[in-house]
């Protein structure tokens, strides 16, 4: 179904990079390339980045790798990270910084996004996902759990194309701030062929569903 999201007139960005298992996770690299953008675009953009769970090596891990791409190029103090307790504190948060955008891997925290009309942008890991299989693709992608509408804009994550997601993502990032006025950022997150490449034709919902997520 459709959210409408809210507007906000603020350039701070929350980050969540883990999904429900591990494959839903967004690379540490992405999330560099997109915070030294916000870095160099937008000085008084502030960060939160949602540190995931404290007993888990698999985040634990991630964060000290993030931390060392950040410390090597100067920029450590950009980024909040922060370990949550709850889906309140995050929505507290989201309200105290007013934060304007959010970057997600697709999780729980992407509904979460969506039911405060928080804009975001929800990445999708292709590898998780059989593209031959109706089943998995609504299960396993976004076809059966991307929202239309104008708050979540589907990214799609597979290996062989990630510089030009990156360069998409960035894009979306400045059009929603005001300052990239093109819309070619679309179809660098999201390639309209790939999810129903692989299935047929009477499969009419889901090259519906297709059509209705494209940014």
């Amino acid at each position: 179904s459709s959210f409408k999201s809210k507007n906000k007139k603020s350039e701070n960005i929350i980050i969540n990079p883990f999904g429900s298992e591990p494959s839903k996770t967004i690379p540490e690299e992405i999330i560099f390339k997109f915070s030294k953008h916000i870095k160099q675009n937008y000085p008084n953009s502030k960060i939160l980045l949602i540190s995931g769970f404290k007993n888990s090596y698999s985040h634990l891990l991630w964060i000290s790798k993030l931390k060392g791409f950040l410390s090597e190029n100067d920029m450590l103090d950009r980024i909040l990270f922060k370990n949550y307790g709850s889906f309140d504190e995050i929505k507290k948060d989201i309200s105290r910084y007013n934060c304007a955008l959010g970057i997600t891997a697709d999780t729980s925290i992407a509904h979460l996004f969506n039911y405060l009309g928080l804009k975001n942008i929800t990445f999708f890991n292709l590898n998780r996902c059989d593209l031959k299989s109706p089943q998995s693709l609504s299960s396993d992608g976004p076809l059966g759990f991307c929202r239309y509408g104008s708050t979540q804009y589907p990214a799609l994550l597979n290996s062989w194309r990630q510089d030009k997601l990156i360069k998409g993502v960035l894009r979306a990032t400045d059009y929603f701030f005001g300052k990239y006025k093109r819309q070619d950022w679309c179809d660098m997150i999201f390639d309209k062929k790939i999810l129903t490449s692989e299935i047929k034709s009477n499969k009419i919902n889901l090259i519906q569903a297709n059509k209705k997520i494209n940014p």
